[in-house]
């Protein structure tokens, strides 16, 4: 076996766009398929993400020494340093809004996805003390984005400048 990297002609590149069935049309698929769904996850992940990292760089001193924690572990941070309505169902929203994109990002599977969307469905029936369950995925995650910005701006607030 040569240990030298095969370089792709531009014949190489013809060849996988004339066969319907070659590798680079089956990847083409699924971003040509692209759900509209996603970005919504992935953006109102962004969203509350911004806000949790305000959060936390007004509570920590130094928060240039945290640059490489993992979005829960920064969650928990917060959580812990905070002290704020620890038994909130906002924090465990937050969670799920995580897990769920963490799907989105990582698997095309949409078993577990369909899981943690009931989940969300949930915990805003515990936090509006409605029925969520007709509610359609994009509102249910647009409605958990606005309630967990809300949650981690009214912390933000509560938090004393230096």
């Amino acid at each position: 076996m040569s240990d030298e990297k095969r370089e792709y002609t531009q014949e190489d590149v013809n060849a996988q766009l004339a066969d319907p069935n070659s590798e680079f049309w089956q990847l083409f698929s699924v971003l040509r398929d692209f759900d509209p769904f996603t970005a919504l996850v992935v953006n109102a992940h962004l969203l509350v993400e911004e806000h949790l990292n305000r959060a936390l760089d007004h509570l920590l001193k130094r928060p240039d020494l945290f640059p490489k924690v993992t979005f829960y572990n920064r969650l928990l941070i917060l959580k812990s340093l905070s002290g704020y309505r620890e038994e909130a169902t906002e924090w465990k929203m937050i969670e799920v809004l995580n897990n769920l994109r963490n799907q989105f990002a990582h698997s095309l599977e949409r078993e577990k996805k369909d899981s943690l969307l009931a989940n969300l469905k949930g915990l805003l029936a515990i936090e509006s003390g409605s029925n969520y369950a007709e509610v359609p995925d994009h509102k249910v995650v647009g409605i958990s984005c606005v309630c967990c910005v809300t949650f981690l701006r009214c912390l933000d607030e509560r938090i004393p400048p230096e």
